[in-house]
C-alpha cells in the first residue's frame, strides 16, 4: 500500500494506492471533512484480497488543495472521472461514504458505462429532509454571524460559533476555510431522486445507530435501487471506516466477489 501524487487538472491529488493486481479496480471516496488516512484500515483489510484499491483525498480535503472555485456535486463527479481517465482506468466499481456516497450516487447516473458495481456506505443527502437541515443550519448561522458582528458582542462570537456548530452537529463547516464553507452549501442537493435510475448492482452498507445518516436512509436507497443488497451493521454508527474496518471491507470483498 503506497501514497502517491498525481496532477489531475492542474491539483496535485494525494491517493492510496494498494499492490493487488485484481481485474477491477475499487476507487473509494471517504466524506465530507475525511481523507484517504482514515481509510488506510480498511484498504488494508482490502489488499490481502486481489482487489486493487484506489482512495484519494478529494480537492479540499486531505492533503490534496481546495477547488479553484466552488465547486458543487456535479463538478467534484467530473473530478473523480478525470482522476480515473488519469490513472487509465476505464471500469471500476465505486465506492463512497456520506458525502462520498452522494458523489458515488450522482458518478453511477451520469456515467453508468464506468461502474461495474456501487458500494454505497452510510451516504449523505438522500431525503430533502437533509437539505432543509442545511438551509436551516446556514439560515440560523447567518442571523448569528450578523448578531455576534456588533460590538461588545463581537467578542463572544469565536466561543458562541464553537457552541453552536458542536450542538448542530456541523463542527467540519466551523472547520473550513470560507471557500470550502461555500462548497458546502452547493454540495447540499438531494440525490435521492436520482435512485432510481441507478441501473448496475449496489451494496448498502450502513450502521443502525447512526446519527449523521438515519438508517431509514438506507432502506429508501435499498427500495429504491432494485438490484441491491442492504447489510446493517448493530449498535453501530456513522464512521464503520474506523470502528469496523476489517467488518466493512469483508461485506465489499464478498459483493465484489
Amino acid at each position: 500500500m503506497e501514497s502517491k501524487i498525481i496532477d489531475v487538472s492542474g491539483l496535485k491529488v494525494r491517493y492510496l494506492e494498494t499492490s493487488a493486481r485484481g481485474d477491477i479496480p475499487l476507487i473509494i471516496l471517504h466524506g465530507w471533512g475525511s481523507s484517504i488516512d482514515s481509510w488506510k484500515n480498511v484498504a488494508s483489510a482490502l489488499g490481502e484480497s486481489d482487489i486493487k484499491v484506489f482512495i484519494l483525498d478529494l480537492p479540499g480535503f486531505g492533503q490534496t488543495p481546495e477547488p479553484p472555485s466552488a465547486w458543487n456535486t456535479s463538478d467534484y463527479v467530473e473530478f473523480v472521472k478525470k482522476f480515473a481517465r488519469e490513472l487509465g482506468l476505464q471500469k471500476f466499481d465505486l465506492a463512497g461514504h456520506s458525502f462520498g456516497g452522494q458523489l458515488a450516487i450522482t458518478y453511477a447516473t451520469q456515467y453508468p458505462q464506468d461502474i461495474r458495481k456501487l458500494i454505497l456506505i452510510a451516504a449523505a443527502r438522500i431525503m430533502k429532509r437533509r437539505k432543509l437541515r442545511v438551509k436551516l443550519f446556514l439560515v440560523v448561522t447567518k442571523i448569528g454571524n450578523l448578531i455576534f458582528a456588533l460590538p461588545p458582542l463581537a467578542l463572544l462570537r469565536p466561543l458562541v460559533q464553537k457552541i453552536w456548530y458542536k450542538i448542530t452537529g456541523e463542527r467540519d463547516y466551523y472547520r473550513a476555510s470560507n471557500r470550502m464553507r461555500e462548497i458546502f452549501k452547493l454540495v447540499g442537493e438531494e440525490v435521492g431522486s436520482r435512485l432510481e435510475s441507478v441501473s448496475v448492482p449496489t451494496l448498502i452498507l450502513w450502521g443502525d445507530q447512526d446519527e449523521a445518516t438515519p438508517v431509514a436512509d438506507a432502506r429508501i436507497i435499498h427500495e429504491k435501487i432494485r438490484n441491491s443488497q442492504l447489510y446493517i451493521f448493530p449498535g453501530e454508527g456513522h464512521d464503520l471506516n474506523l470502528k469496523k474496518p476489517r467488518d466493512l471491507a469483508q461485506k465489499i470483498i464478498e459483493f465484489i466477489g
